[in-house]
């Protein structure tokens, strides 16, 4: 604040989340408070780096790399409200199912802390796509023809739906 402005002592925020009203008051997350949280969710596995990856849509996602040169992503949920944890549930135990019916096209859930909510996730290296081309195309495809063949499977039926499924066409 410069000599000239003025500040408002009694300006308001509006915030649509505990996240936002944690980083309103205390500044958002260093990357050595990260780096201690991923120790602390991996179980004070040594943590050599964090590193910020400006990908997540409703979450924050950081580049774990710890002392054995092991990489693994650590997904930050933020706290819609108290009861709404589901996120971070939903893709864990989702991504698990996938994995245990073969389908290697999502990262594998290593460990969560509900508590914090926070996941971790093998890291899997590669680049946002701009363009789509054909190949990925044909992985999305693969995707979605082997979700459809586990629609009705017995393992399924208990999963939890999407935070924000889209269930029909007027949705």
């Amino acid at each position: 604040v410069n000599a000239n402005s003025h500040v408002d002592p009694f300006s308001w925020s509006i915030c649509n989340h505990w996240t936002k009203v944690s980083e309103l008051i205390l500044g958002k997350e260093t990357k050595d408070e990260m780096r201690f949280m991923a120790s602390l969710v991996l179980n004070n596995m040594d943590v050599k780096t964090c590193r910020s990856i400006d990908r997540g849509g409703n979450s924050r996602i950081y580049m774990i790399e710890k002392k054995d040169d092991l990489k693994i992503a650590l997904k930050r949920y933020p706290f819609y409200d108290y009861e709404d944890q589901g996120r971070l549930e939903r893709e864990f135990t989702s991504f698990s199912f996938l994995h245990q019916n073969g389908i290697d096209l999502v990262p594998i859930p290593v460990i969560r802390n509900d508590q914090l909510n926070v996941g971790t996730f093998e890291w899997i290296e590669g680049e946002k796509i701009e363009k789509p081309n054909e190949d990925d195309l044909q992985q999305a495809l693969h995707l979605t023809r082997a979700l459809y063949e586990l629609r009705n499977t017995s393992e399924a039926s208990g999963l939890p739906i999407a935070t924000d499924a889209c269930l029909s066409g007027s949705s």
